[in-house]
């Protein structure tokens, strides 16, 4: 007979903190795979075993808070109509979409050289978020190959890196303490502010 609150636990905790597999949870808590499913069939763990269990999930979440989706994935940003695209290639622009779209965090864009020249975050979208960038004027003066009009972000930028945050709230604080580990590096018109998660 199953145990239905000790699985509605696992389920609650494993759709707040990210899935784990049951080897994973009896090494965590120093017992066997049988035993964790004993448990889920109607076995009772003990009241420090569910502690070091919830214990674990929040170490595990903490762990997993930043998650990166790629690193230094090869952009060449073209101009469509008053805004621009990824690439001129469709493949690239689709599997960009489709890691990107209705994920949460935080993007790094980066010149030519791999020098880091802009982070930006979003609770939403990074693929709209991100894409929505290349348009934006860097705030600080920097050499483009032509001075007809202000520069753009789709001019400067050549690899981007997006990494998926776990906890939305937490991505205002991650963001403003990369401005400044970042220092005089990046074009963001500002340090950042950090805020309270209470």
């Amino acid at each position: 007979m199953a145990n239905h609150i000790f699985n509605a636990l696992l389920d609650a905790l494993q759709e707040e903190y990210g899935a784990v597999t049951q080897q994973q949870i009896a090494k965590a808590l120093e017992v066997t795979q049988g035993t964790i499913s004993n448990w889920a069939t109607g076995g009772q763990p003990s009241k420090a075993n569910l502690k070091k269990l919830i214990d674990f999930f929040r170490q595990h979440h903490a762990a997993t808070l930043v998650k990166p989706i790629f690193e230094f994935q090869a952009i060449d940003p073209v101009p469509s109509g008053d805004s621009w695209k990824f690439s001129s290639d469709t493949n690239v622009v689709t599997a960009l979409k489709a890691s990107l779209e209705n994920v949460p965090g935080l993007y790094l864009y980066y010149d030519s050289a791999g020098h880091a020249i802009y982070l930006g975050k979003t609770e939403a979208s990074l693929y709209a978020e991100a894409k929505q960038r290349l348009k934006a004027v860097p705030n600080r003066s920097i050499f483009v190959p032509t001075k007809a009009k202000a520069s753009q972000m789709g001019q400067l930028a050549r690899f981007l890196s997006a990494y998926e945050v776990t906890i939305p709230a937490a991505i205002k604080n991650l963001e403003s303490f990369m401005i400044r580990a970042f220092a005089n590096d990046l074009l963001n018109k500002n340090g950042g502010h950090f805020k309270s998660l209470l």
